[in-house]
């Protein structure tokens, strides 16, 4: 799914990822754990662990400024997660203590003290787009 034709989230699906190695759910845990999250967390100035070590970094999205999007695995609720952002290109680290769909409501009204960083509003695009592996009709 993309936001304000700039902000993927990224869907578990059937279908392989990386050249049919990452499968489902369990694949893209293990695609987060060594990929993105796991390089962040490498660097030295990262202040959270990687999942599945407690409260580490779980990879949902990322946007075209390379810019990557992490739940905080804090607790047993994960509908109460905090969202943590790493914006690339400013070198910060930011914490959302709302929770995903919060924070993906504070992105798209503009709430979110980052939110023109996240997905800036493009006048031509719709706010949001399925976008996936499978047939998808408009």
């Amino acid at each position: 799914m993309r936001i304000n034709g700039e902000l993927s989230v990224v869907v578990p699906t059937l279908r392989c990822y990386d050249g049919g190695s990452i499968i489902g759910f369990p694949g893209y845990v293990r695609l987060t754990t060594e990929g993105i999250a796991a390089e962040l967390a490498a660097d030295e100035d990262c202040p959270y662990p990687v999942h599945p070590e407690p409260g580490g970094l779980l990879s949902w999205g990322s946007n075209l400024n390379a810019d990557q999007f992490f739940w905080l695995t804090e607790g047993d609720d994960p509908d109460a997660w905090p969202v943590v952002a790493f914006y690339r290109s400013l070198g910060e680290w930011d914490r959302f203590d709302g929770g995903f769909a919060a924070f993906l409501l504070a992105v798209i009204d503009g709430t979110y003290a980052y939110a023109d960083e996240v997905a800036p509003r493009s006048s031509d695009e719709p706010r949001w787009r399925f976008q996936g592996d499978w047939n998808w009709v408009e």
